[in-house]
């Protein structure tokens, strides 16, 4: 037969306090949705809708070039008569709100990339004309908001 051990008052309370606490951190890591991503116009967020910087972040290099502009609440550019939010890599892109300017860090030994709005800029990385919001092969940083134009210009 098993030995029956007595916890005194004081033990049994400091346990059921932690089972509780571990319940309630189970329940409310189980509530969040760890998956919600912050989209362009939520508080604290600048006018940069951001991919995740990984390994495969590189896009194609198409170059192209039009006109930086804020359009919905989002750095966009004016490019072959179709508006497109621009898509910027969330490790090494930066907004100056006062200049009305991004900065995007470049490896391999490249400038950085700096886009000014109301500016004509030459970029790289590709326009897709589909609507970003079904595109499921960009891991978001910060989605583009619901007035941002639905088209996109990877860079």
């Amino acid at each position: 037969m098993g030995t029956s051990v007595s916890l005194s008052k004081p033990a049994k309370t400091k346990r059921l306090v932690a089972i509780v606490l571990a319940a309630i951190a189970a329940v409310s890591t189980g509530c969040s949705d760890s998956t919600e991503i912050p989209v362009v116009g939520d508080e604290g967020t600048s006018p940069l809708a951001l991919r995740v910087f990984n390994e495969s972040s590189a896009s194609s290099t198409a170059a192209f070039g039009g006109t930086v502009l804020l359009e919905g609440g989002c750095v966009a550019l004016e490019s072959e008569g179709s508006i497109y939010t621009i898509v910027w890599l969330d490790e090494r892109t930066t907004w100056d709100p006062d200049l009305q300017q991004v900065t995007m860090r470049r490896s391999g030994g490249l400038d950085d990339l700096v886009a000014t709005v109301g500016e004509f800029e030459e970029l790289g990385g590709q326009l897709i004309d589909e609507d970003w919001d079904t595109l499921d092969w960009i891991e978001w940083a910060v989605k583009p908001g619901p007035e941002c134009p639905r088209k996109i210009a990877v860079i």
